[in-house]
């Protein structure tokens, strides 16, 4: 950019020389004529080829071409620029005549060669910026836009100015100029690329950038480095003090990496961005050195819990998603300084294959029986989605659930249970098997899901099943608690028949007045609290309190992860009534769902 804009300054006062000199009617005026347009088609030349390579930076084209390409890409330009060179001699790009005392300008036949030139080098920049057109779809396009635009009606203008006006209009480096300053203040001066308290670079041109190396190729590496404890500092530092830490960072960041990509992707993370995939002990090294050491801000200690992790690209992330995982590795422990590298980041390549997994949509959903001791029979099942991949196998609910919360897609993954669920109902006759109810799980996010009971009731409509069938779980949550907004949805889907279970109850956040005023149908007490109470008789004791309150309270108590007849025992003798776990069944496919309930014969007889 700094060279454009030098480009079209130089010219312009080489323009406006002339101008000034043929207005006071200097002497030796055409000597001057000749001296001024001969430097001004020397330097404009070299503009169209300047413009490409601005655009092959900006975009990340350039980090991955060769010198062979620089070669052939300005070798084009030694035509034109031979053409002027040689013009005193030829005078086929341009020349001047003096008659009756009066200069006159003329341009020659190779002018046509000029123009086709620095046509085809804005053709070739017009095909990088196409190609980066999703990932620049911003201001940065605004500003190509308007500086090609600008740039070609100069040239027209100057072109047929003479045929269609008698006058050569040379407004050429004018309209260049106004387009250089449109694209310098829409991408160069962007402040929303711009971190506001440390001047560098941003997460917003960080994950730009991500995109377009990936899109050309081009092979970096990055450190990241994370100050786990820098939100700390920043809620209990004096203002002067905190900003003091950050300028600490920021000096000691740029003067270790003073010549390469530095970002602050948020508060508490900066980014290096260097070339190929260098040593990088020297770099680690220092920065260790520097963090490990209590830092000084107005004579107090500071010490900042430092996570260093470098990852090659494309060898150890790839993906704009790995690039934003990586930002969240855990320091060890209480260590200062952490340091994470090759081996350390082998599950950001299985989360990135678990999430394409979960796109795919591989899902099936089992069901696991729930055995009632009224009836001494399965009276209702819960609904478990499980992800089998062609290529990974199975994945297990704990890792791809939080994936999916992650990534957003768990919103997606519901409504497929959703309809699985209300399909198996309907196909399967559930109702015909004794099944009363079938459990469905609710996550947070599908709570907050603005479009929750609609998706249900159309999938009810859909596959004619009575919302009786479906009883919803919810796991309680500090995020839910003194809100109306659980209250609210649970009101909703009442009054259109559904029923509620509590999830895991007494591992969560259980707040005993929030579930007594709501009109829970089960409550379900996690397994991990009868596992413990075989051994632990305060446990125990806790456990049979709990079932003997809540049948009290007229709720029915489902007892999870009941695997032997001792437990299965215990929890009924304090009152429980509906019994899931592995002593029954584990969770079975929808087909051996249907065989199992329809030839289930009690163990407890």
């Amino acid at each position: 950019m700094t060279y454009l804009l030098w480009n079209l300054v130089i010219t312009g006062i080489v323009e406006a020389t002339k101008i000034i000199l043929a207005h006071y009617n200097a002497p030796n005026l055409i000597e001057w004529q000749r001296v001024g347009s001969y430097l001004y088609f020397i330097i404009h030349t070299t503009l169209s080829p300047a413009f490409v390579l601005y655009v092959l930076l900006i975009n990340g084209a350039a980090k991955n071409k060769g010198k062979s390409f620089y070669y052939i890409l300005f070798s084009i330009m030694l035509i034109p620029e031979l053409l002027v060179l040689t013009n005193p001699m030829t005078k086929i790009v341009y020349y001047y005549n003096v008659e009756d005392g009066l200069i006159s300008y003329h341009r020659g036949w190779a002018m046509w060669i000029l123009y086709v030139v620095a046509a085809a080098y804005l053709a070739y920049g017009i095909v990088f910026l196409v190609k980066s057109w999703n990932v620049l779809k911003n201001n940065y396009m605004k500003g190509y836009a308007f500086f090609l635009i600008m740039i070609v009606l100069g040239i027209l203008i100057q072109l047929v100015s003479n045929s269609l006006f008698g006058e050569t209009y040379e407004v050429e480096a004018f309209f260049e100029t106004i387009a250089l300053l449109g694209l310098l203040v829409t991408v160069d001066c962007n402040d929303s690329l711009i971190d506001r308290d440390t001047k560098l670079r941003n997460n917003i041109i960080y994950e730009i950038n991500v995109k377009l190396y990936k899109k050309y190729n081009y092979k970096y590496t990055t450190i990241h480095v994370k100050f786990a404890n820098l939100a700390y500092y920043k809620n209990v530092l004096q203002e002067d003090s905190y900003d003091a830490l950050i300028d600490f960072i920021t000096n000691r960041l740029t003067y270790v990496f003073n010549k390469e990509e530095i970002y602050r992707y948020d508060n508490s993370t900066f980014v290096i961005v260097l070339p190929k995939h260098p040593l990088c002990e020297k770099w680690i090294k220092e920065l260790k050195e520097i963090f490990e050491k209590p830092i000084d801000i107005h004579n107090s200690p500071i010490f900042l819990q430092t996570v260093i992790t470098v990852a090659k690209v494309p060898n150890d992330i790839d993906t704009l998603e790995e690039h934003r995982r990586i930002m969240n590795v855990k320091p060890d422990g209480d260590n200062v300084v952490t340091i994470r590298l090759g081996e350390d980041l082998k599950f950001l390549k299985r989360h990135s294959l678990v999430d394409e997994a979960i796109k795919d949509k591989s899902f099936m959903v089992y069901y696991q029986p729930i055995w009632s001791k009224d009836t001494n029979s399965i009276v209702s099942c819960e609904a478990l989605c499980r992800l089998n991949d062609k290529e990974l196998g199975f994945i297990p609910p704990s890792e791809f659930i939080p994936i999916a919360e992650e990534t957003g897609s768990i919103i997606a993954l519901g409504e497929i249970v959703i309809e699985k669920v209300c399909k198996d109902i309907s196909e399967l006759r559930f109702q015909e098997l004794g099944i009363h109810y079938v459990e469905l799980n609710l996550s947070l996010y599908q709570l907050r899901s603005k479009n929750l009971v609609s998706v249900i009731t159309e999938n009810l409509k859909r596959y004619n099943v009575p919302s009786s069938m479906l009883n919803l779980e919810i796991t309680e949550s500090r995020d839910l608690e003194d809100t109306l907004e659980l209250t609210n949805l649970i009101n909703t889907l009442t009054d259109k028949g559904f029923s509620f279970s509590l999830d895991d109850y007494g591992t969560a956040y259980s707040n005993l007045t929030n579930v007594i005023s709501i009109n829970y149908k089960n409550i379900k007490i996690d397994a991990s609290i009868l596992w413990k109470s075989i051994t632990d008789f305060n446990t125990r004791q806790l456990l049979e309190l709990t079932i003997k309150t809540f049948r009290n309270f007229g709720n029915n108590i489902i007892q999870e992860g009941v695997e032997t007849k001792e437990q299965l025992d215990l929890v009924t003798n304090a009152g429980a009534n509906l019994i899931q776990g592995y002593y029954f069944s584990k969770p079975l496919p929808r087909l051996e769902f249907v065989e199992f309930v329809k030839n289930f014969k009690n163990k407890n007889e």
